[in-house]
């Protein structure tokens, strides 16, 4: 277990890791050499339309067949805009390099079972397969990408302490109450129950709370989506504190932050996410004719979350990352959120996962084509 100020470390260690980006940070270079294509690939078939109302009477770790939502976001850098696209019948060509797994936040669970390297690889070769990056071989030309993945989960910090200040608070106002009436947990969310309106004070008073749903979102959304909520976390602090001086009484739906999360169904659903906890896969790719001379140059970088209440890592990691094959070295300007039921029964593998059904649409557009 790690803090995230400390990933980097682990991120950088050992081979072709050493060249991995900082994770929360952008990367821009001078464009490399690239095997040019003379076609554009089709875009990602269309998916059906989800519905807004999934709902299932047992929690998600006795399901046999739970949905799940993937979340999928390729951010290019300008040097990697400058490259022409892979197409069918004109590949790029690659060379692969299998990360470390992480732990981050400052509540990471010891008994994670990651999925092992060698089966997340031949799971990335088949999804970057889809998007027409092919491994370089002594047969083919010569690689002009690097792709470097890392794997893991991002727990969400620990409310332990909120939940018994809360849980006494209640208790003492209670204290007089028939207990076959109510008690204090009906009027209460603790622990994984917790929404991002019963966080959202934590994480105004904390900065470490702040950081770490930020970079979460960073993860989950990309970096656009978590400037914009680390915007509306600010105004929703000076919200709070101008509202009282002011004597008005605080109106949640008129809030900064209730403004932005509610302005449409896939922003609330990031949202929520980036209060949650998740497991994630991330790809990026660097100029291979820049590192053969010692200088390092994202090209663009693919990252893949899903939520990990209820779930395992083995179980859900195989199909996140099949699913986000169409997406691979596409600019982006939105995440895409894919809806994917599993299949729990037997051993999941990664080289050969099951995604038995999908019924869902890019949550906030379409992804761009390079121009």
């Amino acid at each position: 277990m790690v803090s995230c100020l400390r990933v980097l470390g682990l991120l950088l260690a050992g081979g072709l890791v050493a060249v991995a980006a900082p994770l929360f940070a952008n990367e821009t270079g001078a464009s490399g050499t690239a095997i040019a294509v003379a076609a554009t690939r089709p875009p990602p078939p269309p998916e059906k339309p989800r519905s807004q109302f999934v709902f299932s009477l047992l929690p998600k770790s006795f399901q046999k067949h739970p949905s799940l939502d993937f979340h999928v976001i390729t951010e290019m850098t300008p040097a990697g805009r400058k490259l022409p696209e892979p197409a069918p019948g004109h590949p790029v060509y690659y060379l692969e390099q299998a990360g470390k797994f992480t732990q981050l936040g400052h509540n990471a669970p010891a008994n994670e079972h990651p999925p092992a390297a060698a089966d997340l690889t031949r799971g990335m070769e088949r999804a970057l397969a889809e998007s027409n990056y092919l491994p370089a071989t002594p047969k083919t030309a010569l690689p002009a990408i690097v792709v470097v993945f890392n794997y893991g989960s991002f727990a969400r910090f620990s409310t332990d302490a909120y939940d018994f200040q809360q849980m006494s608070e209640m208790e003492d106002l209670f204290a007089n109450a028939d207990p076959s009436q109510a008690t204090p947990g009906d009027f209460l969310q603790t622990g994984e129950d917790r929404d991002a309106d019963s966080l959202l004070p934590i994480v105004l008073s904390t900065p470490e709370a702040r950081t770490d749903v930020l970079q979460r979102a960073e993860l989950i959304g990309g970096d656009k989506f978590a400037a914009e909520l680390a915007k509306a976390l600010n105004q929703e602090a000076s919200y709070k504190q101008a509202q009282p001086a002011m004597g008005m009484p605080q109106i949640e739906a008129t809030s900064p932050f209730h403004q932005f999360m509610n302005e449409n169904a896939s922003t609330m659903d990031l949202v929520e996410e980036s209060f949650s906890s998740c497991y994630f896969v991330i790809a990026s790719a660097y100029d291979y004719a820049a590192m053969r001379h010692g200088r390092r140059i994202l090209l663009w970088r693919t990252k893949m979350t899903v939520n990990s209440m209820g779930i395992s890592m083995g179980e859900s990691l195989p199909s996140l990352v099949l699913s986000a094959g169409p997406y691979f070295g596409r600019d982006m300007t939105e995440p895409v959120t894919l809806s994917r039921k599993i299949d729990r029964q037997g051993e999941v593998k990664l080289g050969t996962p099951r995604v038995i059904d999908y019924s869902e649409a890019p949550a906030s557009g379409a992804p761009t084509t390079r121009k």
